[in-house]
């Protein structure tokens, strides 16, 4: 990444405005949390740290959750401070970077990076929280045993129930969030950043 790859992302209204699916949903997301006053001076510090400016960018796709549910904060960030700038670049527009990530094999969304004054990566964050990781992890196993035969197969009727375990999973991580979840994404930024200086 460096500055002119950047300038070609997306800003985070330039991707809403863009959005197929999920739309109304991620402009309820970002509704539903707003940063402290404590968080804005810590990310102040942060970027501070990192030089004056943090850049952030996302690797994205519109009907992902995890997107909906942690470009929102972010995308707070970068309008609460001055020295963090965000720019969204959707998966499908961009395969320099899906194959970049593809090769350290990371292939989930969103890819949030942090990049300092010097275009140096100091921090990764990859799809959700250890914590939101846990929580799909045991909610699907005790609910849905049989996700994955049914990913594994391509029958068109097995296809429609996968989609309807994703849109009642997707239904419970939203509540999650709403309980406390976004609050450990800003943790799991904020460790990284505070490591990485």
């Amino acid at each position: 990444m460096d500055a002119t790859r950047f300038e070609q992302g997306l800003t985070y209204q330039e991707f809403v405005n863009t959005m197929r699916q999920n739309d109304r949903r991620i402009k309820q997301m970002y509704e539903n949390y707003k940063l402290t006053e404590d968080d804005i001076a810590r990310f102040k510090t942060l970027a501070d740290e990192h030089g004056g400016k943090l850049y952030i960018t996302a690797l994205v796709e519109d009907w992902c959750p995890d997107v909906v549910l942690n470009v929102p904060l972010v995308a707070h960030l970068a309008e609460a401070i001055d020295g963090i700038e965000l720019r969204l670049f959707d998966r499908r527009d961009n395969n320099d970077l899906q194959e970049a990530f593809a090769a350290q094999n990371i292939l989930s969304i969103p890819v949030i990076s942090f990049f300092n004054s010097d275009w140096e990566e100091v921090a990764r964050f990859v799809e959700r929280s250890a914590i939101a990781r846990s929580k799909v992890i045991v909610w699907t196993a005790e609910n849905y045993p049989e996700l994955d035969d049914l990913r594994r197969s391509s029958k068109p009727e097995d296809r429609e129930k996968l989609v309807a375990i994703f849109t009642k999973r997707f239904s419970q991580m939203v509540k999650w969030y709403r309980q406390g979840l976004w609050r450990e994404s800003l943790k799991e930024f904020e460790a990284q950043l505070a490591g990485g200086k």
